[in-house]
């Protein structure tokens, strides 16, 4: 196994690509969405050497935002009450307590 250098650091290609895989899989499951891992291997030759880069690519699955709700008022703000619903009149009702008003 060669040690090469991959994102500046030196490490054995096949270690980190058992990390990778092994990250892809744990994303892929915890977000149930699919994952990728791609290895490039790329091969100079250049004064009698030859000169092997590395790169390895994961695309892993992200959570999924929750979607809030708003609503746009006539000038334009997002905001998160509706503008055009009047307000409850709460002034006369009395207040609950042990489940009996």
């Amino acid at each position: 196994t060669m040690e090469v250098l991959l994102d500046d650091r030196r490490g054995y290609l096949v270690e980190k690509l058992d990390e990778a895989i092994a990250e892809a899989a744990r994303r892929a499951h915890r977000h149930a969405g699919a994952a990728a891992v791609t290895m490039t291997l790329k091969f100079t030759p250049k004064d009698g050497r030859m000169l092997l880069r590395a790169s390895l690519v994961a695309k892993h699955p992200s959570p999924e935002a929750i979607p809030v709700p708003a609503y746009m008022t006539r000038d334009g703000r997002l905001v998160a009450d509706d503008p055009e619903q009047q307000p409850l009149p709460l002034e006369g009702l009395q207040q609950i307590q042990g489940g009996r008003a």
